[in-house]
Order: structure tokens, then C-alpha cells, then sequence
């Protein structure tokens, strides 16, 4: 429980007690200039029997945030005959920066705090790395003699935040760059738990950040990161605040074929996007429930091809590509006992048109999405990529369906082939597997017809409203299973075809993408995507519970403001008629008067984004509004991200020096309980209304 101290010097309600519990802090009370207080001891520290002023603090907490939370342009009127005016970008200074918390819960005293304040002409430092050290390297002769020695530049191991009273975060580096080491306090805590599908690369990023790596069967608890296999359901809330995992709780909706198809599908159908021309993932039969449907479309189109899938399996095991219904294995064509409703297939139509380039081979694109949040959504998509070639030429006849090496594109599968060629510069059209950025720079010089950008944002709505569709499935399994916020991450691989009309399909998902280096394109791929994902999802030392802005649960006051965002939606949405599009556009006016927990999240989009390296992020961004009618359910701190980007999208600087305004004074801080990451409330509070 934090303390903190308060001045009652107006305070005109206090008469008896010693002690307030205001949201979960323990204000330790200066009474010495209280004329109404009545208790015997002068300057008394001890109020825990005064119940009038928990109410009065309450009622002053939210006061100060409201007068602290005025827009930037309309600061400028608060302070208008003050010689230093507020500059749009500036971050809140003062020379002599009085205690906020001293007089939180004043209205008129505060008013003085903003006042008093001097604002400098500094904009905000959004670069990363934030904090190097310069070291002295000596340069020694044969024999040992000193012959010189050169000056450094260390990236501190340690990364501040853009923000005061956030933990600072791991920084994570390429081969080439120069980390500082841990101090001897921090070394022994930076332990990282190898799994079977931790690869080499992975291993060489973190021993580079001071990590000791301790194998899987190891009895020590106390690791704090893993690369592993999705875990057991259950083992996601035995983790503790400060462990973190490369999954969620319930990812497998992406993974899974099945899954996958289903979120999909009724997404398109809730947003009426069920035509040819709006579908992006293959139209998918799951089996055996789907084997009637199945047998009447094939029996109306005898020519037609389809793509065996095993639902849960990767590297292309069990794949099989058949052009007649009786190639369906008997079990998948049965009707199943009554209570399983597992799958062994699904069914998918056969791309049959797939581009072709100078080799004429099929290709896939792999590229890698990032996860950092469901609640509100934060989505990155790293800008390289991988073109994985297969190995042998394409033909539609018969007799070579069975030909892998010719139908599949899993470099696992097409790695044994003869044919197979390895590539090992990364700026060559040689080879079976090349760059992302290679690829389309192929197709701007070979196919003036094509509009790369036009290309890229259909490939990018295609990644947004999958990771949409399985949003609300996955977050239904965090309400029961995540026990802090900060314990998961999620980096995909989605697998993408583009047909020869360049139209993009999304083949499946993998939550747990090979990160392994076969070659130099892997490495020159790679390397910077493990780098940029660890400095993007924040790793941290382990904190006190009482310290951690990530466990809390909603005060009263977010509560309401919560309630009223519903409350609000549902207005709006009967005003219009239903008409999402035009809903989504509605300033609900969330930015205007923060509270801790808005706080809290926009400072951890803010500090995410600066850190995002090679990363794009596409939610929230300057399209995420077209996107919010595609969510099943109307997430405030989702339309909270997105009015954000709104208004400071294009003034990042200004956005966060606002921010660091109210983090000076520690009001992202308040409202923190310890140990506890419960939101099911929000459910019956009406926050999922629609």
C-alpha cells in the first residue's frame, strides 16, 4: 500500500479520525494548520476514524485530474497573463515542483500547482535507445603494454521510459552493437527458461543482454522470459506478475484451421461482407460437420480441387491437395458420435491461379505480426518478410497433385527436395526463399501494372480484420486465465498467397512462427524481428507488487466514466440507426478528462510505439476508425486509443509531453491495488453493450 502525504491546511471537514484509505493508498495526513481538527495532538498523523474525508478525497481526486486533464490548446487561457506560455510540445517542467500529492485533494490549492508551474520550451525525445554510456577500451600490445585506448559508445542495459514513474525496460541488441552488462544487484535476476523450440538466435539476443539461460527441466522458479510451445490453458494464470510468455491464453483461435475459419467467417457475416470479391481466406469446410455441404458443391462442380488440412498441425504434415470427394478419408465423411465436435480436416477450395513469377513456382509470403494487447488491441506487422519459393514448377494436371514439392511452399517440406536451392544474399532473386522487401522490389521494376501500395493495404486490412475476428474469442479466455497484463505477448506468422490478379489470401496462422537461421536471408530477416519484438513488449526487472502500474483493478471513478462510454454508445447507436460506420466517427470525447487507467494504457502505447524498431503499427493508426465497426463487441479502451490517434496522430511529441504532464505528478500511479488484474466487471458495468 503506497503512502502518501497530504496538507489539510483547508481542509473544513475534518473533526475526528486518524487514517484514510483513499482507493487503496494510505494517506499519511499534515494537520498542523487544520482549525477544525479536534483531536488533542497537534500535527497528528494517525486519522483513521475520519469518515468525512474519505468522501472529500475522493471528490478532490477527481477535481485535480479534471483541471489537470484541460486540452493543450486550452492551457494556454489557464495561464494567459504568465510569462511563460505553454508551447505545444513541450514537456511539464519546474525548477521547483511542488508535491501534487500534498494538495490532490484541494481544488483551489491545485489550481495553484498548474499555475505555478513553468513551461520550457523542450519537446519531447521520442528516439530509442534514450540512454547510452560511454566506456574507455584499452588497447594492449603483445606483451601487454598499454598503447592507447579508445573511446566507446554502450547502450545502457536499462531503458527509461518516456514517461516518470514507469519501470524502465531490457534493451535487446543486434551482434554488432555494444550493450552495457548487468550490475552485480541485477544479474542474478535476468534468467531466461530455454525451451525445445527456443532457437539459436533468440539465445544469442538475451545472453547479449546480460540473461543466463537455464534449461526446461530446471527446478528455479524464478526465470523471468521463455520462448515456448503455447501453454495448457491453465498454466497462464499460475505465472506470476513479473514472468513473461510468447503467448496468450486462448491463441490457438489463430492457430487453429478451424478456428481461424470460423472467426472469420462470422466477422464477414456480421459485417455483410460475404460476396466473392470481399472474401479473403479460402472458403473452408470442416469435417465432418460440413460433408453434406461439401459433397452437394462438389457433385455441382466435379472439376473443382480441394486442400486436405489437419486443423492443428504446421510445416505442412498431413497436407494433402485431391480433386475427388471419395479422397476425403472415411472418418471425416462420418457422422460423428454424439459430444465430440473435434475435427481431423477441414476442407479448403484450392488456389488453382496462384502468381507465378520467372521461376514459376508457387510462393507464399510469411510475415510476422505482433500482439502486445487485446484489451485495448495493439497490433504491430514488421516490415520484411520472408518468400518461400516451392521447388519444383507448378502444373494443375491430375498426376501431379500428389506432388508435394510442387503444391506445398513449407520450406520444411521443400528443403528435402533435390531441386532445392539455398539462398544466401539477401538482396538475390536466387534461390528458393527470398526477402520481403526483395520481392517487392521485383514487382515495382517487372510489373508497372502492379500499385505496390494498393497491394500492401489490402494485404494490411486482410491482417487487421483477422486479428479482429479473433479478438473477442481470445479476450473471453483472458478475463478467466490472465493473471497480469504484462505476462503475454503473441508473434505471428501469417502465411499470405496472392493469386494472379494479385489479390492477396490468407492461407493460416502460426502462433509459434520458426524463428530458426538456415541461411542468410534468414538471419538478415530475422535477427532484427527478435531484437525489435523484445524491446517492443517491454521486459523488465521484477517489481514489488505494490510498484506495478499493470495489476490494479478500476476505481469507482473509472468505473463511471466506463459506464458512460456504454451508456453513450447505445444512444448514439439507436440515433443512428445502427449505423456503425457513422458511430465509429462520434468523438465520445474520452481524452478529455483521463483518469489513472486511461493514463496507464496511452503511456504504454506511447512507450511501445517509440520502441517499435522496424515495426509498423497498425492499431491503432490513422485507419483504425474504419476498423471498430468489424469488433464484436465496443471496447472503451479501444475507441479511447483511437480518438487519441485522432487528435495527436499527427503531434506525437505534443501527445506525449501531455502525457508526461500528468505522469510528473504521478497520476498514472493512482489507483494501483497490488496484485490484482480483474476486469469481469466491465462485462456487467455494460462496457461489451453491442
Amino acid at each position: 500500500m503506497a503512502k502518501v502525504k497530504c496538507d489539510l491546511t483547508n481542509c473544513n471537514l475534518l473533526e475526528n479520525g486518524h487514517v484514510s484509505i483513499v482507493d487503496g493508498n494510505e494517506f499519511s495526513l499534515n494537520t498542523a494548520s487544520c482549525t477544525n481538527l479536534t483531536c488533542s495532538k497537534n500535527g497528528c498523523t494517525n486519522l483513521a476514524n475520519c469518515q468525512a474525508l474519505g468522501q472529500q478525497a475522493n471528490n478532490h481526486q477527481l477535481n485535480a485530474l479534471n483541471q489537470l486533464n484541460q486540452p493543450a490548446n486550452t492551457m494556454n487561457s489557464m495561464r494567459q497573463n504568465e510569462s511563460n506560455d505553454y508551447r505545444p510540445g513541450c514537456s511539464f517542467l519546474t525548477d521547483h515542483q511542488p508535491n501534487l500529492n500534498k494538495n490532490l485533494f484541494n481544488r483551489s490549492t491545485y489550481s495553484e500547482v498548474i499555475k505555478s508551474n513553468k513551461f520550457k520550451d523542450k519537446k519531447a525525445d521520442l528516439k530509442f535507445p534514450r540512454k547510452t554510456v560511454n566506456v574507455i577500451k584499452k588497447e594492449l600490445s603483445e606483451d601487454g603494454k598499454l598503447i592507447g585506448s579508445k573511446r566507446l559508445t554502450k547502450t545502457s542495459l536499462l531503458q527509461p521510459s518516456l514517461f516518470d514513474n514507469i519501470p524502465p525496460t531490457i534493451y535487446f541488441g543486434l551482434e554488432d552493437e555494444l550493450i552495457e552488462k548487468p550490475s552485480s544487484k541485477d544479474a542474478p535476476i535476468l534468467i531466461w527458461r530455454l525451451s525445445s523450440i527456443t532457437p539459436q538466435l533468440i539465445r544469442e539476443t538475451v545472453v547479449r543482454s546480460g540473461f543466463k539461460l537455464i534449461k526446461e527441466s530446471s527446478t528455479n522458479t524464478k526465470w523471468i522470459a521463455t520462448w515456448c510451445k503455447h501453454l495448457k490453458t491453465h498454466q497462464y494464470a499460475d505465472l506470476n506478475s513479473n514472468q513473461k510468455v510468447n503467448h496468450f491464453p486462448g491463441s490457438f483461435n489463430f492457430g487453429r484451421k478451424d478456428r481461424l475459419w470460423q472467426n472469420i467467417n462470422t466477422l464477414c457475416i456480421r459485417a455483410e461482407e460475404t460476396s466473392e470479391e470481399d472474401a479473403f481466406h479460402p472458403k473452408t469446410y470442416i469435417l465432418p460437420n460440413d460433408v453434406k455441404m461439401l459433397k452437394q458443391i462438389w457433385t455441382a462442380n466435379p472439376e473443382m480441387k480441394m486442400i486436405l488440412k489437419p486443423p492443428a498441425s504446421a510445416r505442412g504434415l498431413g497436407i494433402q491437395v485431391i480433386h475427388k470427394f471419395k479422397q476425403i478419408p472415411k472418418e471425416s465423411r462420418t457422422k460423428q458420435p454424439k459430444g465430440v465436435t473435434t475435427s481431423a480436416y477441414i476442407a479448403q477450395n484450392y488456389i488453382e491461379n496462384p502468381l507465378l513469377l520467372f521461376n514459376q513456382t508457387k510462393f507464399d509470403i510469411r510475415l510476422y505480426v505482433l500482439i502486445t494487447s487485446f484489451d485495448p488491441l495493439r497490433l504491430y506487422l514488421y516490415d520484411d518478410g520472408l518468400i518461400r519459393f516451392a521447388s519444383e514448377k507448378y502444373s494443375t494436371n491430375i498426376e501431379d497433385l500428389n506432388n508435394q514439392f510442387m503444391h506445398l511452399t513449407n520450406y520444411s517440406i521443400n528443403k528435402k527436395s533435390e531441386t532445392y536451392k539455398q539462398n544466401n544474399d539477401e538482396s538475390s532473386l536466387d534461390g528458393h526463399k527470398w526477402t520481403l522487401k526483395t520481392f517487392l522490389n521485383y514487382i515495382s521494376q517487372n510489373r508497372k501494372d502492379v500499385c505496390i501500395k494498393k497491394l500492401s493495404e489490402r494485404i494490411v486490412d486482410l491482417i487487421l480484420k483477422s486479428v479482429i475476428s479473433c479478438q473477442y474469442p481470445v479476450y473471453r479466455y483472458l478475463l478467466k486465465n490472465q493473471k497480469c497484463k504484462y505476462n503475454n505477448f503473441e508473434l505471428l506468422g501469417f502465411d499470405i498467397m496472392l493469386d494472379s490478379n494479385f489479390k492477396p489470401w490468407i492461407l493460416e496462422v502460426n502462433v509459434s512462427p520458426s524463428l530458426r537461421s538456415e541461411s542468410s536471408v534468414d538471419t538478415s530477416v530475422k535477427s532484427q524481428l527478435i531484437k525489435d519484438t523484445f524491446n517492443i513488449v517491454g521486459y523488465r526487472l521484477p517489481l514489488k507488487y505494490e510498484d506495478d502500474l499493470l495489476n490494479y483493478t478500476l476505481t469507482e471513478l473509472e468505473k463511471e466514466k466506463h459506464a458512460k462510454f456504454a451508456d453513450d454508445f447505445t444512444t448514439q447507436y439507436e440515433k443512428l440507426n445502427g449505423d456503425l460506420d457513422k458511430l465509429c466517427t462520434y468523438d465520445f470525447k474520452l481524452t478529455e478528462n483521463l483518469l489513472p487507467d486511461d493514463i496507464r494504457h496511452l503511456c504504454l502505447a506511447e512507450d511501445e510505439l517509440s520502441r517499435s524498431g522496424s515495426f509498423i503499427r497498425l492499431f491503432p493508426s490513422k485507419i483504425s476508425e474504419s476498423y471498430l465497426p468489424y469488433f464484436a463487441k465496443s471496447f472503451y479502451r479501444n475507441y479511447l486509443l483511437v480518438e487519441w490517434e485522432r487528435k495527436y496522430g499527427d503531434r506525437r511529441e505534443e501527445a506525449v509531453a501531455y502525457l508526461q504532464q500528468l505522469c510528473s505528478q504521478k497520476l498514472n500511479v493512482m489507483g494501483c491495488r497490488g496484485c490484482v488484474c480483474r476486469e469481469d466487471e466491465l462485462i456487467n458495468s455494460g462496457e461489451d453493450s453491442n
